[in-house]
């Protein structure tokens, strides 16, 4: 799937909680993918739900490049999430994916600040 993708020096990977990680990770990342819980209304883990918070999205968006991309899955529209993406992101687009049993699952990928200013 990644062919020798984590073989690129330009590619780390990181085995960590990511709330913990985001607290201190003093990087710069092109993308963050994140496909946690079932998404941003449905949490197994009542600490993930910071992650989807607005303090969540701002420290997430601190990891960013200026060009970069966050993607986060969801089992389930979010309205109120998204809601707090396009406050937080310049561009916010929502791709509804077809699932093989039960309703749609949805990606959300939001990039650049408010004001396009990458």
């Amino acid at each position: 799937m990644t062919a020798a993708a984590i073989e690129d020096p330009r590619v780390e990977v990181v085995h960590a909680d990511l709330l913990d990680w985001l607290d201190g990770a003093g990087v710069e990342v092109d993308a963050a993918c994140l496909d946690i819980d079932n998404g941003p209304d449905w949490t197994v883990v009542p600490g993930n739900v910071r992650l989807y918070s607005d303090a969540g999205l701002e420290a997430l968006a601190v990891v960013l490049a200026p060009h970069g991309a966050l993607s986060v899955w969801s089992s389930a529209a979010a309205e109120a999430f998204e809601r707090r993406l396009r406050r937080r992101f310049g561009t916010v687009e929502v791709h509804t994916v077809p699932a093989q049993r039960g309703d749609a699952d949805h990606v959300y990928v939001a990039r650049g600040p408010i004001g396009g200013k990458d």
